[in-house]
């Protein structure tokens, strides 16, 4: 029997632009896993998620007893009202907002949450701008509906936030969007107050949307995070997306949401009638303990991961040849390598094969970072010190 291919012809657009860098990015993560899974002693540094630990035993619990309350059926498509009201007090805690649960939609984490953003605001002939390096999925996530990816560099001499002259000067008639993620994935940077309050009013004057990616808004642990929507009003064009995820270790529970104006969280709510149907009441009722139960453990984590990243930049900095750069929140440490090598993947590959080691090239995080790395810091001090010892021994293999 002959076997039939199926043509590119045969998908939408919308699967080509779902398909692209982004969605490769993954590769040395990949390989990694495979060999971690055919028993060999991988240590796995390409993705943000502590493995090794869980999620607080409260929040556990909570989901457990609510699952055996019955808390297993439909739910609304919005979120539960106890959930979004947790959500609107923890967002106007941090940001000085006066938002209410009505402004809040709640989606399967950060990442389906900014697609529904993509889908409610965007289509073809639209624009919108990023900022380099981005969370690989950004072009994928913001053309999906047509509209065109138009990109702005943050560069590492200006600690990897955009200069508000770069950004003004991608805006044009087109411009449906801007969207700004701080603290930033992959760099662990905060944009400045001056920065954010620009921006906000940029969008203002210009009438365009702002979407914030706020994921790793409490996992700060040098500074302090600016949200835009502390300086726009509740029925603005301000949006701010995020999750559970990092901050209570719930990224496989799939919490997230999204905060905006209510002419379009009545659209998110229509969207979510097609797209999710409402999300397991029980993960829900979890959501709402992380958000309103103690938390110690967050606390501790956000200042593990602020001395861990502390201990790796005094490792690595000064080794000759490689770039350290400080970051001041997130689960990550950025690396240059241009002097080594002008391909960051080169230097992956060669880690993972010489010390079973992975970190990230961030060729797929913007069109000029080819000579970047993203190495998480998602393992204990012990094992971070192990891959400073095998990182700073490529470099100076490379270097000679």
């Amino acid at each position: 029997m002959n076997k039939m291919e199926i043509s590119a012809s045969s998908f939408s657009g919308l699967a080509a632009r779902v398909s692209g860098e982004g969605a490769e990015a993954w590769e040395i993560h990949r390989l990694a896993l495979e060999r971690k899974d055919a028993g060999e002693d991988v240590l796995v540094l390409s993705i943000g998620e502590d493995s090794d630990a869980t999620t607080p035993a409260h929040i556990v619990e909570a989901g457990v007893k609510s699952m055996n309350a019955g808390r297993h059926h439909y739910s609304e498509m919005e979120g539960t009202l106890a959930l979004r009201t947790a959500i609107v007090d923890h967002h106007n805690a941090l940001t000085g907002r006066a938002m209410t649960p009505q402004h809040c939609v709640v989606f399967a984490g950060a990442q389906n949450a900014i697609f529904a953003c993509s889908l409610c605001l965007l289509e073809a002939g639209d624009e919108v701008v990023i900022v380099e390096p981005y969370y690989s999925t950004y072009p994928a996530t913001f053309s999906a509906a047509g509209a065109t990816v138009v990109k702005v560099s943050a560069p590492s001499e200006n600690g990897f936030e955009p200069r508000l002259s770069d950004i003004e000067a991608a805006v044009s008639p087109s411009t449906r969007a801007i969207v700004l993620n701080s603290p930033n994935n992959p760099t662990g940077a905060i944009y400045s107050e001056t920065l954010v309050k620009a921006v906000a009013e940029l969008c203002r004057s210009r009438d365009i949307w702002l979407i914030s990616d706020e994921v790793y808004a409490d996992f700060v642990f040098h500074g302090r995070h600016i949200s835009p929507s502390g300086f726009m009003g509740p029925e603005e064009k301000c949006i701010v997306a995020s999750s559970l995820s990092k901050s209570h270790r719930m990224s496989g529970w799939r919490m997230g949401w999204v905060i905006g104006p209510l002419a379009l969280t009545r659209r998110f709510s229509a969207l979510a009638l097609c797209l999710h149907y409402g999300l397991p009441p029980f993960v829900q009722d979890a959501a709402v303990v992380a958000l309103t139960g103690p938390q110690d453990e967050t606390v501790t984590m956000v200042k593990e991961y602020g001395e861990r990243a502390d201990l790796v930049v005094e490792r690595l900095s000064g080794v000759p040849g490689l770039g350290v750069f400080a970051p001041n929140a997130g689960m990550f440490v950025m690396l240059e390598v241009s002097e080594l090598t002008p391909d960051a993947t080169v230097f992956a590959h060669a880690l993972l094969e010489e010390a079973a080691i992975s970190i990230l090239p961030c060729g797929s995080f913007g069109d000029n970072v080819d000579h970047l790395l993203r190495m998480s810091l998602c393992t204990s001090q012990e094992k971070l010190h192990g891959a400073c010892d095998a990182i700073e021994a490529l470099c100076r293999r490379l270097g000679a």
